[in-house]
């Protein structure tokens, strides 16, 4: 296939000719060295969609992608040169390709030929259409012109190509040209801007991913109650693609979450009367902790201040809010461990061993996983 390649222009510089100046020769300048051409600039990857016509178009359905369909004919072979060159050459298209779905289609019989390439590192070599290096036999690109001609021929039966056809997500035409040439490829552009505008970018394959993932986990954490998560994840839906069908479910989603995890937060407070406190104060705290980082963890703190400001919540607020601090230096006290982190270790369960937190479940706990220095903490204490 024909590679674009940027001609760096170098002009012959001759030697000035030599003067001569009160007898005397004047000293020959020194000839400048030629630049040396421009190496070719390489052409951004382009990935081509080797399968069926109805793959494809389901492919760009859930990539929220544009579908670009090539079609060329052997028939007018003097002119796929040049529709190559401009549509599948130029460095502008190719790269807005990276966010579409690229389907070929062209039933020439063309050889084959011997692709040097580099994955993950190492080298190997394939076999591939000379013409359309993206397919390993020109079967594939043959595979889907019946499809297409059935589709986009005249009311008399024919098909002019090449012909460039830009279908949108939902299957919608933003752009066709089907002038029985090459065509102008500023049409494809143009079709290009009006996709983003109305439909966003695509989703590259790893965003796709990304997105399915987040959405599953959003759905699940919906059906389980677990607000938090459930509002991060449909908030990343949204971010990672705003204007597609998921980021219409996630607008949709959002406020309904929102909604839910605000009435929690006020039924969980209703629990701050003496009796029920230290239950309401838990259950806050690991929402606050689940909230981090959204809106929600200011309001939870500021009703949090609130409850503990209560004189008759405070001893036994107190109480719940020691047994958390002794519960977290028991979970350090287990990573340590893990980790085979002996000094931290000993240190962090010396403290929880400690008079503050004695009484606690936590510290119980601590002097059954390390009776050791349990004991010599009951040796110095006097105990």
């Amino acid at each position: 296939m024909a590679r674009l390649v940027e001609l760096g222009l170098c002009a012959a510089l001759l030697a000035l000719p030599a003067a001569q100046t009160g007898g005397k020769q004047r000293a020959k300048e020194k000839k400048p060295e030629p630049q040396k051409s421009a190496a070719p600039a390489a052409l951004p990857p382009l990935q081509v969609f080797t399968g069926k016509l109805a793959d494809a178009r389901k492919l760009a359905r859930e990539r929220n992608a544009g579908l670009l369909i090539h079609v060329l004919i052997k028939d007018t072979e003097a002119e796929n040169p040049e529709y190559r060159k401009r549509f599948l050459e130029d460095p502008g298209l190719r790269a807005a390709c990276e966010r579409l779905i690229v389907l070929i289609s062209d039933n020439g019989q063309h050889p084959s030929k011997t692709i040097e390439e580099t994955l993950d590192g190492k080298k190997q070599t394939r076999t591939a259409c000379s013409v359309y290096p993206w397919f390993e036999t020109c079967a594939q690109h043959q595979l889907n012109l019946n499809d297409l001609a059935l589709e986009y021929r005249d009311e008399d039966g024919s098909m002019h190509c090449p012909q460039t056809i830009l279908q949108a997500p939902d299957g919608s035409l933003l752009a066709r040209l089907n002038v029985g040439g090459v065509g102008d490829a500023g049409e494809i552009q143009s079709g290009l801007v009006e996709l983003e505008k109305k439909f966003g970018k695509g989703l590259l394959p790893a965003e796709w991913t990304e997105l399915a993932r987040a959405m599953d986990e959003g759905r699940a954490a919906q059906a389980s109650k677990t607000w938090p998560l459930a509002l991060r994840r449909w908030a990343r839906v949204r971010e990672l693609s705003p204007l597609s069908v998921y980021g219409v479910e996630a607008a949709k989603t959002l406020p309904e979450i929102e909604h839910a995890l605000t009435a929690e937060i006020e039924a969980t407070c209703k629990g701050f009367v003496p009796g029920s406190a230290a239950a309401a104060w838990r259950r806050l705290t690991e929402l606050q902790g689940a909230c981090a980082g959204l809106p929600f963890e200011k309001q939870i703190a500021a009703r949090l201040k609130q409850a503990e400001g209560q004189k008759e919540l405070q001893a036994e607020l107190a109480v719940v809010k020691l047994e958390a601090e002794a519960e977290a230096l028991l979970r350090t006290a287990q990573e340590l461990a893990d980790a085979k982190k002996d000094k931290e270790l000993e240190k962090t369960v010396r403290k929880l061993l400690g008079k503050r937190y004695a009484s606690t479940p936590a510290a119980q706990s601590a002097r059954t996983l390390w009776p050791e220095w349990a004991a010599d903490e009951e040796r110095k204490s006097g105990k």
